[in-house]
């Protein structure tokens, strides 16, 4: 976060680019690889160290039992920063979880597999009836916006 808001989120973009994407990522898609990059090195230097910041500190693990809605977990194979194991425990945490690990993929799944992302989103909640995630009591004294 500190070399973020010193120096500015180019310093971030060969590390990224590393990280991001799984190995031949960018020579098959170098269009789509280089669009995000393009948006990183453009982002708010103080707004980029901010989330480093928060995601540094944020750790809810122990709390995971208490999720009341399903949860689909999606890890890319060569993910470094969100490894397959760290996403297959936080679904092991959840009641109603399941935890997908994309073959040849890094962090950024959307991008690299996004027919794939997709169609496994849809088929998962797709299948789960939609639930309110307020209590009905809560919903009824609401007022209206």
């Amino acid at each position: 976060a500190e070399l973020v808001e010193a120096a500015g989120t180019p310093t971030q973009v060969t590390g990224s680019a590393q990280r991001w994407f799984a190995p031949g990522f960018m020579e098959r898609r170098g269009e789509v690889a280089t669009d995000l990059l393009h948006a990183l090195q453009s982002a708010d230097r103080h707004s980029y160290g901010l989330v480093c910041r928060a995601l540094a500190a944020f750790d809810l693990r122990d709390r995971l039992g208490e999720i009341a809605v399903p949860v689909l977990t999606v890890a890319g194979e060569y993910d470094e920063a969100t490894p397959p194991e760290t996403l297959a425990a936080v679904a092991a945490g959840v009641r109603d979880a399941e935890s997908i690990v994309y073959l040849d993929t890094a962090h950024l799944l959307p991008a690299e597999a996004p027919d794939r992302v997709a169609a496994d989103l849809h088929e998962f909640f797709g299948e789960r009836p939609v639930r309110a995630l307020v209590p009905a009591a809560a919903a009824a004294t609401a007022s209206p916006t």
